[in-house]
């Protein structure tokens, strides 16, 4: 599906568009799973954005290609690519989050914000010195569940078992609204934001490790969203 709207952006009106795939389960209830797809706009270098958003990009295409085959859950599934991410010129509240903003607004609109039962977001999540925290700004049972079921795996090198980070992101638009939410994001990447985030920088083994520890956890995630719901 598409998600088509405009923008009212420092550089003007720019028309944007939110990506989504529904996977249907037994119920409506929806868990989203999502990432931004727009690179950021700079007039004075050529960014590429391998790790920011296109690690976590990648990453999504292929949680939807092997959900799509096998939901370990009974919630139906959505598949979210945000556009609009990126400030044009400086981080604000209006400067920022342009998709994740206008997609909840809009299912606000459409009636469909209470069927969001959660949201698990990635971003900056390539790097060859991947190292997770905890955010702060995340529902902290997402977090504690995350971070418990990627140690079971043995991956306490990429999901760090301490210290915390602080995002606002696109999950901050669903968490405003009540919605349980947790944001798998890496803040110290030295790239960020800069010509030199490019191919080389990444890691297929931890890009590999996200996704894998996200798949493991759907069905924990989905069964504790059950028990919190009442069902």
């Amino acid at each position: 599906h598409e998600h088509r709207f405009d923008a009212l952006t420092p550089i003007g009106r720019i028309e944007m568009r939110n990506i989504w795939a529904e996977v249907k389960g037994a119920t409506d209830s929806v868990i989203v799973l999502a990432s931004h797809y727009d690179s950021k706009y700079f007039e004075e270098i050529e960014f590429v954005g391998a790790n920011d958003g296109g690690s976590s990009t990648g990453v999504l295409l292929e949680l939807a290609r092997e959900l799509s085959e096998n939901n370990p859950t009974p919630f139906t599934l959505w598949f979210v690519f945000f556009d609009g991410e990126e400030a044009f010129r400086t981080w604000t509240s209006r400067d920022s989050l342009y998709g994740s903003r206008e997609f909840v607004s809009w299912l606000r609109t459409q009636g469909n914000l209470n069927r969001i039962s959660a949201l698990i977001l990635l971003d900056l999540i390539g790097s060859k010195n991947l190292a997770l925290r905890r955010d702060q700004n995340s529902t902290q049972w997402l977090n504690e569940l995350i971070w418990r079921k990627a140690g079971e795996m043995g991956h306490f090198d990429v999901f760090a078992p301490t210290g915390w980070t602080a995002a606002v992101d696109d999950h901050t638009p669903f968490a405003e609204q009540g919605i349980p939410v947790v944001d798998l994001i890496d803040l110290r990447y030295p790239h960020w934001h800069t010509s030199g985030d490019t191919l080389d920088k990444l890691s297929s083994r931890n890009m590999e490790i996200v996704a894998n520890v996200v798949l493991a956890s759907l069905p924990e995630i989905a069964s504790e969203l059950q028990n919190r719901q009442g069902r």
